[in-house]
């Protein structure tokens, strides 16, 4: 993390990324169940949907770094990465705001639900294989078994939802870091 901080991402990387969650996005965009759903999330949270970017452009440069990647692996994750928040506009709007370490136990329990509820939004959606709907369930799996909703533990976790959680912690913090006073 701090290298990429400091040293930053090489741009072949990030114009990887971007050319990625463009070719996701228009395949959202054609379908309009799909399209409608990621513009409901749009208007529900504007800096989440940017986040959604963001996930999927670092999940898919993880991906790239190994030799079992292929088209179909990336375009998965990225599809997942899209959506994997979308459980959040079921939530209450006040939890845009708020971050894990200050919500109340009431809140963080029903926050821990978004997963679940996005699974269940999109469940029924035939533009999204299942491995998709699962990266969304899982994208807060830790593979020691400390994450949620489940609190699944090692190869019960989807690879590719490790690396999302990864792709979705390291975008939380490079937000943070961002806005720290120096």
């Amino acid at each position: 993390i701090e290298e990429a901080f400091t040293v930053g991402v090489k741009p072949q990387v990030i114009e990887q990324g971007k050319e990625v969650c463009e070719n996701v996005y228009q395949l959202v965009e054609s379908q309009p169940d799909l399209y409608s759903v990621l513009r409901s999330y749009q208007n529900f949270d504007p800096t989440a949907y940017s986040h959604a970017f963001l996930v999927t452009l670092y999940s898919t440069a993880i991906i790239k770094q190994f030799e079992w990647q292929s088209k179909a692996t990336i375009e998965t994750c990225a599809m997942a990465c899209m959506f994997h928040d979308i459980g959040k506009t079921l939530l209450p709007k006040e939890f845009i705001n708020l971050s894990q370490r200050d919500m109340t136990p009431e809140q963080l329990e029903q926050y821990k639900k978004h997963p679940e509820l996005g699974f269940q939004i999109l469940e029924n959606n035939r533009g999204l294989n299942n491995n998709v709907k699962q990266i969304i369930l899982q994208h807060h799996e830790a593979f020691d078994g400390t994450g949620f909703p489940f609190g699944k533990k090692g190869s019960k976790v989807l690879t590719l939802a490790n690396i999302v959680c990864l792709a979705d912690d390291f975008v939380h913090i490079m937000i943070d870091y961002k806005l720290q006073p120096t």
